[in-house]
């Protein structure tokens, strides 16, 4: 429980400091740029093995201390971090949130991508949550965004964003106090 009131917490406090990513009815998107499902951090000055190592080193800290957190090092150029969050009630839904996200390293660039969103989820009358209905539901509100792309449940877009701004947040600012000890 103090694992999970201190993740909460943590997304809450820096989601504002450097919020990037945007949940869409395709997914998470760039916040400039909607056509973009990543989005690319500079590090003026690094290079990409002394970004790699940082963000694992990193990664490899906090993904220790939460459940249901893998990281897979590939090549010593990307890493994949697949997870699965704490329960949180979304629109009467209890839900566990699984992702796969992968940062990727080139030059002084990382580029996070979000590839997998999962609600793990059952509702009163046995339905799944989703991000996008995948038909007319009435009022339902057993989803993020209609089948039109309408958003339905603006504390699950919200929820979902937190995470994964969350995660970036979390290396972004390894990079700022790096140095500081």
């Amino acid at each position: 429980m103090k694992i999970y009131l201190l993740s909460v917490a943590f997304v809450l406090i820096y989601i504002p400091s450097f919020s990037q990513l945007i949940l869409t009815p395709d997914g998470m998107r760039d916040e400039q740029d909607t056509t973009q499902s990543y989005v690319v951090f500079e590090f003026p000055g690094g290079n990409q093995s002394d970004l790699f190592q940082r963000t694992l080193a990193e990664v490899n800290k906090w993904s220790r201390i939460e459940k249901h957190v893998e990281v897979i090092v590939v090549d010593k150029a990307s890493i994949l971090i697949s997870g699965e969050t704490e329960p949180t009630r979304i629109s009467g839904y209890h839900v566990y949130l699984k992702y796969v996200v992968s940062l990727d390293f080139k030059d002084n660039r990382m580029k996070y991508s979000v590839h997998d969103i999962t609600f793990d989820a059952k509702g009163s009358a046995g339905e799944v949550f989703k991000v996008k209905a995948s038909y007319k539901r009435g009022n339902f509100k057993s989803s993020i965004y209609s089948l039109e792309g309408d958003l339905i449940s603006e504390e699950g877009k919200r929820y979902t964003e937190g995470v994964f701004n969350g995660i970036a947040n979390r290396i972004i600012t390894n990079f700022q106090e790096w140095d500081k000890w």
